[in-house]
């Protein structure tokens, strides 16, 4: 791994009461987890929570990825890398990936909470690895990606607001999970954006 140049992060919480689904996106900057909204349909779920009415509302998505058969759930997605990085235990990871955000979140939350605990105190990146473990779990929330409507998505070092193509996920994840500005070297490639469908040229 290498640093990346120094972030100042920060993330905010959010609490949902499911009114209503996620509307058809128009374009791929404006989609909550960055691609077209006929393609996440099927299997997506959004909600947008009470609000003070001079604010736009905030959704919370996640997206859930069938096996062969109909009804074998084989992943759960949204909030990006969460399975990949912050749960540690294999057997923990695909009871993650086959649960739902309105499930038992807690196990989750408390072994995340562990990790994050621990990888800070490693760095010595944090004065009080607990409470920075304990702030960064309540930034995840009920385990899905807020987007608030009619706003460019954004996930990145000062929240996520949905996910953009061209965000480097990986960075702010890896950021958030050591409390330092940690990166890969790695980025999305802003040339390889396109506003037509798959929104991704090839190399």
């Amino acid at each position: 791994m290498k640093l990346s140049a120094a972030a100042n992060v920060k993330y905010m919480g959010h609490s949902p009461v499911p009114i209503r689904k996620m509307p058809k996106a128009r374009s791929p900057k404006r989609t909550i987890l960055g691609w077209s909204g006929d393609m996440l349909a099927k299997n997506s779920v959004a909600y947008t929570p009470a609000r003070p009415m001079n604010r736009p509302p905030t959704g919370l998505a996640w997206t859930l990825k069938n096996g062969h058969a109909p009804d074998v759930q084989v992943a759960r997605w949204g909030l990006p890398l969460i399975a990949h990085l912050l749960i540690r235990e294999p057997e923990m990871r695909e009871d993650y990936n086959r649960s739902v955000p309105s499930g038992d979140n807690g196990r989750f939350t408390t072994h995340i909470a562990a990790v994050i605990r621990e990888t800070t105190r490693l760095a010595g990146s944090a004065a009080d690895p607990a409470a920075y473990a304990q702030r960064a779990v309540d930034k995840l929330g009920v385990m899905t990606l807020a987007y608030q409507l009619g706003t460019p998505a954004s996930f990145d070092y000062a929240g996520f607001n949905g996910r953009g193509l061209d965000d480097d996920v990986m960075d702010v994840v890896l950021s958030l999970a050591t409390n330092s500005a940690l990166g890969d070297g790695v980025a999305p490639d802003p040339a390889r954006i396109s506003a037509e469908f798959p929104y991704f040229r090839a190399a």
